[in-house]
């Protein structure tokens, strides 16, 4: 019985904040009530109530009538009878329908006098969500230009929402039949939230047609299935124009991409502060900043990773920092990186070693073609990670391309008794990418010459393989990159996931020496899924 009062109460939890949260519900209503054994008495519950009339309520379904409800204020009050289903025209619905207003959405026709609504759902939806009739019918019954039925035919949220944001009917028809130069939907992801993004952002038609014809000069259009972003953070028809005349030495244009041209608006990114990018050189004449993702994340640096503290311990502003950097020989992606990971140039330039036990950290360069707002090792959990290790360690950090700068960086610390090497990046069972996925832009179980670098560790170091699937089939399958890795270790402890790992299920046991686990999380339902062995 315990058991099932917990579940209930977890899954009417569960579905008042999803009915809160989406704004369309048909669930039963739910409500504060106190609960009560069936082995008590009346005199046993009303003593009970009065000793808990200042504890919070548990939250259960009107359906669960053991006991009259209470008000959080403790006043007992009469239960609501529950209402009977009713039916209208043939359809069940909940006992609180409004007639009238099913009647007329289940008599709403097509041209071609098919019902508009069919499903009793639906139509209490609808009605929970207070959408006027007539909103709901004028967007049921929108085509597009080949007289296709739009997105509405099937998704009753989407009129909720639309509704709850006060989209004007006519104003969503005319964006709704909004089509690129090629005949394909212009919004084929989020209709609705596309559309509501423009309405808030005060966009016309006209200017959002205005947009859409800007092209690249390869002859591509400058924007896809995004434009409702770029509206939403100010973007203009003269500011795109504007960020296309930036160019590399080879005459290319740098803002092709019109995400990155997005996030670069949303950080208040200007046309001179990427030209200003553009210009830097380092130690051997080369471009710094060469692409648009890499100017585009060194402003938001500044501006979303508090990075501004770090400048405080500088004695110059960002231009100053990417330069200082360019000089060393360094390039657009690892400054920004340096500076999302919150380093300040002495500490990137200058290992120093103090009281606190020595590691060397490689993340990878490059994480192949996933979109840079998905890139899992620049998120806000690899650097509140990075900077958790980091106040117990001394860290020698490498943005590797290929395993030659992986080794070089164990060797530069060779004599530095390295407690613990963190080896991050995208992996499979048989290793983890840095680069790429060309042989010598990984470390994989054909690298037995690791073996001569991992011998430069303290012979108590920990090695964390923070990857994927690089332990997959456990210590018993010898065929997997953790247990190569162990080979060559010797004594030292080996740590890798057996399955795909992700940051919000790590949670450090201990910092020295280290140890690492996983735990349950919402995305994580197996437990510990790390092995280690030496």
């Amino acid at each position: 019985m315990e058991l099932g009062r917990l579940v209930g109460g977890i899954f009417a939890t569960a579905v008042l904040a999803w009915s809160v949260l989406t704004g369309c519900s048909n669930t039963t209503e739910i409500i504060p009530i106190e609960p009560v054994y069936h082995s008590q008495t009346k005199e046993e519950v009303q003593t009970k109530r009065k000793k808990k009339v200042q504890t919070k309520p548990q939250i259960q379904t009107i359906s669960q009538t053991q006991s009259q409800p209470q008000t959080l204020e403790g006043k007992v009050e009469k239960e609501k009878p529950k209402l009977k289903d009713i039916i209208i025209d043939g359809y069940k619905f909940p006992g609180d329908m409004d007639v009238s207003y099913a009647k007329k959405l289940l008599n709403a026709r097509d041209e071609e006098e098919d019902r508009l609504f069919i499903f009793e759902d639906f139509i209490y939806d609808l009605y929970k969500a207070k959408v006027p009739v007539d909103y709901a019918i004028k967007l049921k019954k929108v085509r597009d230009k080949k007289g296709n039925r739009s997105y509405f035919t099937f998704f009753n949220s989407e009129i909720c929402e639309l509704s709850k944001a006060k989209v004007p009917v006519d104003y969503v028809m005319r964006f709704a039949k909004s089509k690129k130069s090629d005949g394909t939907k212009l919004f084929s992801l989020d209709l609705s939230g596309d559309i509501i993004k423009l309405y808030k952002a005060n966009i016309s038609h006209e200017k959002l047609l205005e947009l859409m014809k800007i092209k690249t000069k390869k002859g591509n259009l400058l924007f896809d299935h995004y434009i409702s972003n770029y509206f939403s953070v100010g973007g203009t028809k003269e500011y795109a124009e504007k960020m296309l005349t930036l160019e590399n030495e080879k005459g290319e244009q740098i803002f092709v991409d019109e995400s990155e041209l997005t996030e670069f608006k949303r950080a208040k990114g200007t046309y001179e502060f990427a030209k200003k990018l553009l210009e830097f050189k380092d130690n051997k004449g080369n471009p710094v900043f060469t692409n648009s993702e890499q100017i585009s994340k060194f402003r938001k640096v500044e501006k979303f990773y508090g990075f501004d503290k770090v400048l405080e311990k500088e004695d110059y502003d960002l231009f100053g920092y990417a330069e200082k950097l360019a000089k060393k020989g360094y390039d657009g992606m690892r400054i920004y990186r340096f500076a999302q990971l919150g380093l300040t140039t002495d500490e990137i330039l200058n290992f120093k070693d103090t009281e606190k036990p020595n590691a060397v950290w490689i993340l990878p360069y490059s994480e192949g073609k996933t979109h840079s707002s998905m890139k899992v090792f620049e998120m806000n959990t690899m650097v509140k990670f990075f900077n958790s290790i980091k106040k117990h360690y001394d860290i020698k950090l490498a943005i590797a391309e290929n395993e030659k700068q992986v080794y070089e960086t164990i060797e530069a610390m060779k004599n530095k008794d390295t407690k613990l090497l963190i080896l991050s990046g995208h992996g499979s069972k048989k290793g983890i990418m840095y680069g790429g996925r060309e042989e010598n832009q990984r470390l994989d179980i054909t690298d037995t010459d690791i073996g001569t670098y991992l011998s430069m560790l303290a012979k108590d170091a920990v090695i964390f393989l923070d990857s994927c699937s690089t332990a997959e089939g456990g210590k018993e399958d010898q065929g997997n990159f953790f247990n190569f890795v162990r080979r060559y270790a010797g004594s030292r402890t080996t740590i890798g996931a057996t399955k795909v790992s992700a940051k919000m299920n790590l949670k450090i046991v201990k910092y020295y020496p280290f140890d690492i686990k996983t735990v349950n999380t919402v995305i994580n339902k197996d437990g510990n899924y790390l092995v280690k062995g030496n």
